[in-house]
């Protein structure tokens, strides 16, 4: 399906009011969740970037590098200096892949394990401040409809 071209006026693309720009309602949305999640997860001494590493990999079991950094749709050398203070914060192992010996995956270990469960616990209850007030086909339908904006800018 083609993507339809910007309404012109005068050759400039004409602005819509910021409160009905989507664009602009998802980062805002984007920016209250992440900050909401930050004052669940601050107290934890664990930064957002932490916390979703610890998620991802909670919910994966080991992953490599470049697997965890596809998810959290981050280039692997920025995800590089995460996994550094981790590894020395006492969070996560990083242990040579059974097939590939060349390749380290990357685990929680115990205390990364306690930490992740907080960190879950945090994150539910970000979520649910979020949802507040919605019902659940309301949540079903944002949900889906995010996802199709996602796979819509993803495949363009």
């Amino acid at each position: 399906m083609a993507v339809p071209e910007p309404k012109t006026s005068n050759g400039r693309v004409r602005e819509t009011e910021d409160a009905h720009d989507i664009g602009n309602m998802l980062t805002q949305t984007a920016r209250a969740y992440r900050q909401a999640v930050n004052a669940e997860i601050a107290q934890n001494g664990v930064t957002i970037r932490q916390s979703q590493v610890l998620g991802w990999l909670q919910k994966n079991g080991n992953l490599s590098q470049i697997q965890l950094a596809r998810l959290l749709r981050i280039k692997p050398a920025t995800l590089s200096g995460v996994l550094e203070r981790m590894e020395r914060d006492g969070l996560i192992l990083r242990v040579a892949d059974r097939s590939d010996g060349r390749r380290k995956m990357i685990g929680l270990n115990q205390c990364g394990e306690e930490l992740a469960e907080v960190v879950v616990e945090c994150s539910v209850r970000a979520r649910l401040i979020a949802e507040h007030g919605l019902s659940p086909v309301e949540i079903e339908t944002l949900r889906e409809f995010l996802k199709r904006i996602i796979k819509n800018l993803s495949d363009h």
